[in-house]
């Protein structure tokens, strides 16, 4: 099995810091445990880069390469590329 190097892009962790940043204001608990599991969700495609499906606004557009996992109401947008996966973080 063909083991991926997951690389977050700079605005995803920023992105990601900044929404975890702001629940934590205002529940520690919270913030903490999200934190864990969306990091969890997005380690796990190292093994598992094919398991999000393509993004439908952009497959519409004929951009395949993009795939996404949902996690609550976040929104993990990634693209595959030889062994390297780039996650884009969004709302």
């Amino acid at each position: 099995m063909q083991k991926y190097t997951v690389k977050w892009t700079d605005n995803a962790l920023d992105d990601f810091n900044n929404i975890i940043g702001y629940i934590f204001k205002e529940n520690e608990i919270n913030a903490k445990s999200m934190y864990l599991a969306i990091k969890e969700q997005c380690q796990d495609l190292d093994y598992f880069p094919f398991r999000g499906h393509v993004v439908p606004e952009l497959q519409i557009l004929g951009f395949t390469e993009y795939r996404e996992l949902i996690y609550k109401r976040w929104r993990i947008v990634y693209s595959v590329e030889d062994i390297l996966m780039c996650i884009y973080f969004s709302l």
